[in-house]
C-alpha cells in the first residue's frame, strides 16, 4: 500500500498504471527488514522497540507518516494496546489502524505463547481493547494467511473465524475486518499456491488483494460516514 501511494504521489504516476517494480521491489518490501532504517526518532526508546515511520511523499494529503508497530504475536499487540490506552502516543491522531493477525500464531506458536494466558484469552482481550480504540480511530482487522504446509491450515482457519465472530459481537461503526486469507484461500496451497520468499509468506497478487480489501472498507467506511 505505501508503495502505491509513493508512486501515485511522489512520481507522478498513473493509478492505472503502476508498475510492479514501484510496489513489489526489494527497495519497497524488503526496507527495514534485516535492519531497521527508518525509526523513528521520537520514540526511539520505547517499550515496543524500533517504531517504523515511513516518510509519505510530497503532495500527499493529510498526515505525512506510514506508521508500522512490528509486533510478531498478539501477546505484544496486547501489550501496545493497553499502553496507548492508558497514554495515547504513537496512535494519536492517526486516521487508520490496520492489525494484521500474523501466520506465526500457528507457525510458530511457541514463540508467541504466554506463560499467564492462552490464545483464545488474548485475542479476546485485543480485540475488546481495539473496540475501545475505535471509539477514536478507524480500526480495521486483516485475518492471517496460510502457510504453504497444511498441517497449520485448520488452527490458522479456527482464529481467523474467532476474530471475525468476535469483532461481529461488537457491531461498532470504526471496527471492521477485511477477511484476507479467506479471499486467498483457493490460492494458498499445493500446485496452486502464489507463493512468497519463505513458506509462511504469499506473492505479489495476494497483496494486491489485501491492499484492494483494505481500500474498499475504508472507502466505504468514508461513505457511510459522509451520509449519516
Amino acid at each position: 500500500m505505501y508503495g502505491i501511494i509513493n508512486a501515485t504521489s511522489a512520481l507522478g504516476s498513473d493509478p492505472q498504471h503502476i508498475s510492479i517494480e514501484e510496489v513489489d521491489s526489494p527497495s519497497v518490501i524488503d526496507t527495514n527488514r534485516r535492519s531497521v532504517t527508518e525509526s523513528c526518532q521520537k520514540w526511539k526508546n520505547d517499550t515496543f522497540g524500533h517504531i517504523i515511520c515511513r516518510a509519505m511523499p510530497p503532495g500527499s494529503k493529510g498526515r505525512k507518516e506510514f506508521l508500522i508497530v512490528p509486533l510478531a504475536c498478539l501477546k505484544g499487540t496486547k501489550k501496545f494496546l493497553h499502553s496507548e490506552i492508558a497514554v495515547p502516543k504513537i496512535t494519536r491522531n492517526v486516521d487508520l489502524i490496520v492489525v494484521a493477525q500474523g501466520i506465526w500464531e500457528a507457525v510458530r506458536a511457541h514463540d508467541c505463547h504466554d506463560p499467564n494466558s492462552n490464545f483464545t484469552t488474548i485475542q479476546d482481550d485485543v480485540i475488546a481493547l481495539l473496540a475501545v480504540l475505535s471509539k477514536s480511530t478507524r480500526v480495521v482487522w486483516r485475518t492471517s494467511g496460510f502457510d504453504a504446509r497444511e498441517g497449520y491450515k485448520a488452527h490458522t482457519l479456527s482464529m481467523n473465524r474467532r476474530a471475525m465472530d468476535a469483532i461481529d459481537y461488537f457491531d461498532l461503526p470504526n471496527f471492521t475486518y477485511v477477511d484476507w486469507g479467506g479471499a486467498i484461500l483457493p490460492r494458498c496451497f499445493g500446485k496452486d499456491r502464489i507463493s512468497g520468499d519463505i513458506k509462511p509468506h504469499h506473492g505479489f497478487e495476494p497483496r494486491l488483494v489485501l491492499i484492494q480489501m483494505i481500500t474498499n472498507v475504508v472507502h466505504q467506511q468514508h461513505l457511510a460516514c459522509h451520509n449519516s
